[in-house]
């Protein structure tokens, strides 16, 4: 719905400031010119915005103000848009997710690929700790700022949706008022696949909570 893009990613900002060295002046030109203007064949643009691309952007293109003020500029100029807000309940496997990927340097996995994941060792485990408190500071820092707006938030989890796309898209379209063409569905196949093993993740997972334990 909309080929998502992390607009605010780092090399996106990057690559788009080589095409057009202008629009990271401030942060309503890099909007519009990002997210607003490029031809959709839908009509409809989607952007992730992760709480650290927030907080990057704000300081880049709108040093002024604050990160409150930042993210409702960026919700005007977006203009008639919906928030979706995507939510894993278990932030132990979501750091052991981003450790992973951080340390291989692969976020994402086509069906064709083989690679998958190692697990970690329990060395890493202050790491996990550090990262799946990091995840519960910034979710509390998006439950203040969205408490802040007026516009309406479906909030998904991820657990819901991840086991296939299929019923994500449906869960997502139904959340929003949305309906999906049947043949739509069908056509649906994502274009990549976990990286993680579910077992070896389990077993790291209950490896790091008898650390957590001992730790008191």
């Amino acid at each position: 719905m909309g080929d998502p893009q992390e607009h605010f990613n780092t090399q996106f900002m990057i690559a788009m400031a080589s095409k057009t060295p202008s629009c990271v002046a401030d942060l309503d030109t890099y909007v519009r010119a990002a997210i607003c203007e490029p031809s959709l064949r839908n009509g409809v643009i989607a952007s992730k915005l992760f709480w650290f691309q927030l907080e990057a952007a704000r300081k880049k293109l709108a040093p002024d103000l604050s990160i409150s003020l930042a993210f409702d500029r960026l919700l005007r100029l977006c203009g008639d848009l919906r928030i979706i807000r995507l939510i894993r309940r278990d932030k132990i496997r979501q750091a052991i997710s981003y450790i992973s990927a951080y340390q291989t340097g692969v976020w994402s996995v086509s069906r064709e690929d083989r690679i998958r994941s190692r697990p970690l060792d329990s060395h890493q485990f202050p790491e996990i700790d550090r990262w799946s408190r990091k995840f519960l500071e910034w979710e509390q820092l998006w439950d203040d700022l969205l408490a802040q707006q007026r516009s309406e938030v479906v909030t998904i989890r991820y657990e819901e949706i991840m086991n296939s796309i299929e019923e994500g898209a449906r869960t997502v379209a139904t959340r929003m008022g949305v309906d999906l063409c049947p043949s739509f569905i069908g056509t649906l196949r994502s274009a990549v696949v976990k990286q993680s093993d579910q077992e070896s993740v389990d077993r790291t997972v209950a490896a790091f909570k008898r650390w957590q334990a001992c730790l008191g």
